[in-house]
């Protein structure tokens, strides 16, 4: 009995281990114990090796900063810290973002404290739960509060909660911009308040999560309908996927924007048809410039043949037959006014035979008056022969040497 005595405690003792090993071998929370003068790994159970992706007993003897992912601390900052708090108050609990063995992240809830091993000494006792979730959830919420709050503090009048095609809440400004009641549109689809064209728009940007303005018509009670500008934000709503919707009625602008447009069309109707008005004046113009021009030139030309042909012909004769030298006289001071007078026609008629000599731009002159190589002769008072050689030269000159072109004709087109 005395030998059964003593081994019941030593029993106890190995049953009350093996309970212990069991519970924390099936716990769901990760659990680890870290000496505290150097924050080596003692212990670490089933759970915590798996959280962390490591195999039994890999992180034995290891720095327990190195499940700590690094954020604006280092992995043994942030180690040093939580260790520096239990020193103080004996416990510290908080999230962690921490690190796999492979390298990717993820949030735990940890509670670390401080107790004394026999063996070790002071030791922390840390358990951790994976919240990944939790912490996805929370950031997927506060984006979609941003969200909405962005929404409701921006200059919108109807805000409506959408989701699976059905109008789960709305604000004040929605119902009366569409002249219905408050139950009247929940759990109503979108359909029966846009016209069709808008709705198919409406589907398409929930499909490709659109978040821009863009423009639709909305469809009242009494079945008017408007413009509306709206911006679409997705949201979580009671836990699920949704799209907070906010509108404006922009019919007074689109009137504007018309007004204005018709306004712009008519002054550009108005400065094209005056446009055509001045193109067709001008026109006019020219065709008037150009024949008062050719009229100008034709006047020129014909003062400049009369005087050459009905009065120099017949000055260079009283000349010729006579003797009175106060009769030349007077005939040379006539001469000279009447080349005075013609002397300008002349520069302009000389200019298009700027190749010709001086004789051969008179006798070319005399020869688109009509004359003759014999009147020619007798007008310049040179021999025959000479105005012959000076026709061929011109006809040189002009390019139409040993052709039939009429040499009248050529300088009367010139």
């Amino acid at each position: 009995m005395k030998d059964g005595k003593e081994k019941m405690p030593n029993e106890q003792i190995d049953e009350t281990i093996r309970l212990y090993g069991e519970i924390l071998a099936n716990m769901d929370e990760g659990v680890s114990l870290v000496k505290v003068n150097d924050a080596s790994v003692i212990y670490t159970n089933p759970k915590f090796e798996k959280m962390f992706g490591y195999e039994p007993s890999e992180l034995i003897g290891k720095n327990i900063s190195i499940v700590n992912a690094p954020t604006e601390k280092s992995p043994e900052e942030t180690a040093e810290e939580i260790i520096g708090i239990i020193k103080r108050e004996g416990i510290w609990r908080g999230e962690v973002n921490n690190i796999r063995k492979d390298g990717t992240t993820f949030w735990s809830s940890a509670t670390v404290s401080l107790f004394h091993h026999k063996t070790h000494g002071k030791v922390l006792v840390g358990m951790l739960s994976d919240i990944t979730d939790r912490k996805q959830v929370e950031e997927e919420l506060k984006e979609s509060e941003e969200r909405f709050r962005g929404l409701i503090d921006a200059d919108f009048d109807g805000i409506i909660i959408y989701e699976e095609d059905k109008i789960r809440d709305v604000n004040p400004s929605f119902v009366r911009m569409f002249g219905y009641k408050h139950e009247e549109v929940i759990d109503k689809s979108a359909s029966e308040f846009v016209t069709l064209e808008s709705y198919e728009k409406i589907k398409k940007n929930i499909q490709t999560r659109y978040e821009k303005l863009y423009e639709i018509k909305g469809v009242k009670k009494d079945g008017s309908t408007f413009d509306i500008e709206v911006i679409a934000r997705n949201c979580r709503y009671h836990g699920s996927k949704a799209r907070v919707v906010a509108m404006r009625d922009i019919t007074y602008r689109k009137q504007a924007e018309q007004e204005q447009q018709k306004a712009y069309d008519e002054l550009e109707l108005r400065v094209g048809e005056r446009t055509l008005e001045l193109q067709e004046k001008n026109i006019a113009l020219k065709v008037l410039l150009k024949q008062r021009g050719e009229d100008k030139n034709e006047l020129e030309q014909n003062i400049l043949s009369n005087i050459k042909s009905l009065i120099q012909p017949y000055i260079i004769k009283l000349k010729r037959n006579n003797s009175n030298l106060e009769d030349v006289a007077y005939l040379n001071i006539i001469e000279s006014n009447l080349e005075d007078i013609i002397s300008p026609f002349s520069q302009k008629l000389s200019s298009n035979y700027m190749k010709f000599s001086a004789k051969e731009i008179e006798i070319a002159n005399l020869i688109k008056e009509g004359k003759k190589d014999k009147e020619i002769m007798e007008i310049m008072n040179i021999a025959f022969d000479t105005v012959k050689s000076h026709r061929r030269n011109i006809r040189k000159k002009l390019g139409i040497h040993g052709k039939g072109t009429n040499l009248r004709n050529k300088l009367l087109s010139m």
